[in-house]
């Protein structure tokens, strides 16, 4: 779910949203949960909850592996962790997830797209400004993408 701008953080957000901090994002989860994916994306400041997979860089330090194993946090290591094909081949290869719900921000967003890792899109829009000029969910303009919808309301 982003605001018409693109922003994420709901506590930021204009009127209309006057319900209680985290019940509107209880609305959202109840949405992706009907996508039926084998998991959620998020970008590295959006992280919550539990059942957490790292893909980390052959870089990623011992003790960095170490911690991820003690909070008993999944991880798959790759040449690059910047390169998003390689981390989600990965991902499905070592844990079966070929279906993934992204709910990141603009670099998130951006990066998949400019990747052509993005085969399906659906938008939850708020009706409202998060209060923050800059980044919006899609920072850099698309190349030519061919877009097709399906309304589903």
């Amino acid at each position: 779910m982003s605001s018409v701008d693109g922003r994420l953080i709901d506590s930021r957000w204009t009127a209309p949203y006057k319900a209680e901090h985290g019940e509107l994002l209880q609305v959202y989860s109840a949405i992706g949960r009907e996508l039926n994916t084998d998991a959620w994306m998020f970008g590295k400041n959006t992280v919550r909850g539990d059942n957490i997979l790292v893909i980390a860089g052959q870089n990623a330090t011992e003790e960095y592996l170490a911690h991820l194993r003690e909070k008993q946090i999944s991880y798959v290591v790759i040449s690059d962790a910047a390169n998003l094909r390689e981390g989600l081949e990965a991902v499905g290869r070592e844990f079966g997830i070929r279906s993934i719900s992204v709910q990141g921000g603009g670099i998130l967003n951006g990066a998949l797209l400019a990747d052509k890792l993005i085969d399906e899109l659906s938008l939850v829009i708020y009706p409202g400004i998060g209060h923050r000029r800059g980044i919006s969910s899609f920072p850099k303009p698309a190349s030519r993408l061919r877009i097709g919808h399906r309304n589903k309301c």
